[in-house]
Parts: C-alpha cells; sequence; structure tokens
C-alpha cells in the first residue's frame, strides 16, 4: 500500500480508519499480505497488532 488520502472535508471523522480496516480484512480474506509503505497505514497496523499476520515481514521472507 502505497499511498492512502482521504478528502480534506471527510478528514477526522474516521473515514482512513475505516479504510485501513477495510483494507486489511479484504487481504486477509483473499490471502493477500501487505507492505505498508503509507504512513498511515503502518501507524494504523501498528495500532491494530490483530492484523500483523497481514503483514509482508520482509526479514522471515514473507
Amino acid at each position: 500500500m502505497s499511498h492512502t488520502e482521504v478528502p480534506r472535508a471527510a478528514r477526522g471523522r474516521g473515514v482512513g480508519s475505516q479504510l485501513a480496516g477495510a483494507l486489511f480484512d479484504h487481504a486477509r480474506k483473499h490471502g493477500d499480505r501487505i507492505v505498508p509503505a503509507c504512513s498511515f497505514i503502518a501507524d494504523w497496523a501498528r495500532r491494530h497488532p490483530e492484523y500483523k499476520d497481514v503483514l509482508v515481514h520482509p526479514n522471515k521472507g514473507n
């Protein structure tokens, strides 16, 4: 995930977190892995360790 953006008018309402949650749920459902290159997604992932199985772990080869 290289970039996420929420329109300025919708910021501060949890839209980004909903987007991130849906992204991680979709990846988990389909057996995909996420490389959180976007700082928002990386920070969200740190705050939601229940999704660590969806992240690519560079040191583990997956």
